[in-house]
């Protein structure tokens, strides 16, 4: 039982840092859709910022973000 609440802890501070990086990109008013099932995380990370890294991830793959409403331009990603 005590591995369970371990886990949930764990899925539950994956899913705050998932709300929080989607926000990051969509801005504050924005529907955050249902969190993922948390990975594994690697050793030196925490839950939390694995889940900001996935919020991120889902929200850059879901259209116009703040950024680019706000300079009514689209972003380019520029290569090393």
């Amino acid at each position: 039982m005590g591995m369970a609440s371990f886990t949930y802890a764990g899925q539950d501070e994956f899913c705050a840092g998932f709300e929080e990086g989607y926000k990051t990109v969509k801005g504050n008013l924005v529907i955050v859709p249902i969190c993922p099932i948390a990975p594994i995380t690697p050793i030196g990370s925490t839950d939390f910022r694995e889940g900001i890294k996935a919020g991120i991830r889902a929200a850059s793959s879901r259209g116009v973000s703040v950024l680019e409403k706000s300079s009514g331009a689209r972003l380019t990603r520029q290569n090393s």
